[in-house]
């Protein structure tokens, strides 16, 4: 924080204003990520970025499964309170 902006290759300040020529692109990352990005836009084009059905069925089955846990917690508790 006291040195500022560091190159992480180098360990050094930058020596440069817009492009590091030490800096090498993994093009098959970048092709991961791209096609990553392009499928999770299809997906939200496709479902117009709400939850499908599939979806709404397994939140309601956790809330369901959650509520019989704490109802299940709060017998028990009132019971060592009686």
């Amino acid at each position: 924080m006291q040195r500022g902006l560091v190159c992480s290759l180098t360990n050094e300040y930058a020596t440069f204003d817009e492009k590091c020529t030490d800096f090498e692109a993994d093009e098959t990352a970048i092709a991961k990520e791209l096609t990553k990005q392009r499928e999770y836009k299809e997906e939200l084009q496709k479902t117009g970025g709400v939850l499908t059905g599939s979806n709404w069925f397994l939140w309601i089955g956790v809330l369901s499964i959650l509520n019989i846990i704490l109802g299940y917690v709060s017998l028990i508790f009132n019971s060592y309170l009686d």
